[in-house]
């Protein structure tokens, strides 16, 4: 491809949304510049071959120093591994310690590739897919009411499967891990009611009931538990082998550690969590729904490991997993003219089925502006995220444990302590995610420019603490 053709189609892909607030968010300019890096390194370096050409923009991105200053010398989190690329490259990094703290004493063990991670929130992507999955195939269709399946919530009104997949707000008047058992749990959630639409004025409609709900509809309609939907359908498909409900034995000294978390309560009182079993979901309803027993709720409990989900992000590029069309209407923007209230500042959130789209406050989106129309993102509050542009054919898997060891809520109220403050982390950690997508925007460039003969390349940097 020519410099016009390449930049043409990086505008094309970039605007094509239905939603104008997304797009022209990079500019023509914008794209030249990443362009003309990319040919400044193959005018210096006309004798290299692609793997080394490649290995130049890694240096040249800046991208280890700032790995370096933001897990080992500010200590934003214990560690990670953050694998991104194209569809011929995919660059895996490990830096940092999966442990630091074990029974009060400094344990430091360092990162490893195949570490597993509570993916938290990020189980809500898994949910998408399922029900998405189940109308692709015509066994349900997604302006259906939640009655016609699940006759048993029934403050629930008139309300659809769309609403459930676009975060429509919905809250129960108990608090579901105030449970004892999994039967008070699930009455619990059986009784959820809908906001009032006043009342979500200028509120994020984030929430964790309405992909709990959908869990029993996926449920309802496979004739399966969700675990064993998850299983056939999106593991078995992408082959996933190290993605658990339950972790075997063998496997839970590979589980990062996300015990020693700190809270600081309105007094200034430092309460910490430090007795959680590996392989126990740092989500309190997910446990009392019965995640340790092996039984997923549609939120959160999965855990798994950066390979798995890079062949998940590709499974969903070249529809593996789910039509690529569907996967496009997963990214779309669902929340036009509703709004988030962050620490006073009012923009755009904007979310596409159970995950983030693009907001056009790309100070504050999730998603990365130069990428697709079709881009989407996950995250998990234990400091997962996962980014899928199926246009571009790019992806981003960033794994960490940045609730071990560190305070993660109220650290407004601290006072005197040592303890790393990570309540800012996911906002934070853009820097890394951008500076990664950033390459690998570069690197599909580079591929777009040679145009021929490019064979697909696994690299590993390991960084030690």
């Amino acid at each position: 491809m020519n410099d016009k053709e390449i930049i043409e189609n990086l505008l094309k892909v970039q605007n094509d949304t239905p939603d104008f607030s997304q797009r022209n968010q990079f500019t023509k300019e914008d794209y030249y510049t990443l362009l003309n890096d990319v040919k400044e390194v193959l005018k210096d370096n006309k004798d290299l071959s692609l793997s080394e050409l490649r290995y130049k923009l890694y240096e040249k991105s800046n991208l280890e120093k700032k790995l370096k200053d933001f897990f080992l010398i500010n200590k934003k989190a214990p560690g990670a591994v953050i694998s991104f690329g194209t569809d011929y490259l995919t660059q895996k990094i490990v830096i940092g310690n999966k442990e630091e703290v074990n029974d009060g004493k400094i344990n430091i063990k360092e990162m490893e590739e195949d570490t597993i991670f509570d993916l938290a929130s990020l189980t809500k992507m898994f949910t998408s897919i399922s029900i998405l999955q189940l109308a692709g195939r015509g066994e349900l269709i997604i302006s259906d009411s939640i009655k016609k399946y699940l006759p048993n919530f029934k403050n629930l009104g008139n309300h659809t499967i769309y609403d459930l997949l676009t975060f429509q707000p919905y809250y129960t008047e108990k608090r579901i891990d105030s449970a004892k058992t999994i039967e008070e749990a699930e009455e619990i959630l059986f009784k959820a009611k809908p906001y009032d639409n006043n009342t979500l004025i200028l509120k994020d409609r984030y929430n964790d009931i309405a992909p709990m709900i959908l869990k029993y509809i996926v449920e309802k309609v496979s004739n399966m538990t969700f675990e064993e939907y998850i299983k056939e359908n999106i593991l078995e498909k992408a082959n996933m082998n190290h993605t658990f409900v339950n972790i075997p034995n063998s496997l839970k000294d590979k589980v990062a550690n996300f015990n020693y978390n700190y809270e600081i309560d309105k007094d200034g009182n430092i309460l910490v969590r430090d007795k959680i079993e590996k392989g126990i979901s740092s989500d309190s309803k997910a446990v009392a729904l019965g995640q340790p027993l092996g039984h997923l709720s549609g939120h959160a409990g999965l855990f798994s490991t950066n390979d798995d989900l890079v062949s998940l992000s590709k499974g969903l590029i070249n529809s593996d997993v789910l039509h690529i069309e569907l996967t496009k209407e997963m990214s779309k923007n669902r929340t036009i003219n509703l709004y988030a209230n962050y620490k006073g500042i009012i923009y755009p959130q904007c979310y596409g089925f159970l995950v983030y789209s693009k907001s056009p406050y790309k100070k504050y989106s999730e998603v990365y502006s130069p990428l697709s129309g079709s881009t989407f993102s996950s995250q998990g509050w234990t400091g997962t995220s996962i980014t899928v542009d199926p246009i571009n054919k790019i992806n981003l898997v960033y794994l960490s444990n940045r609730i071990h060891n560190r305070i993660i809520s109220n650290a407004s109220n601290k006072e005197n302590h040592d303890i790393i403050d990570s309540t800012k982390y996911n906002y934070e950690r853009k820097q890394i995610t951008n500076a990664c997508l950033k390459l690998a925007l570069e690197e599909k460039i580079l591929e777009d420019i040679i145009g021929k003969n490019i064979e697909k390349e696994k690299k590993l940097i390991k960084i030690k603490s």
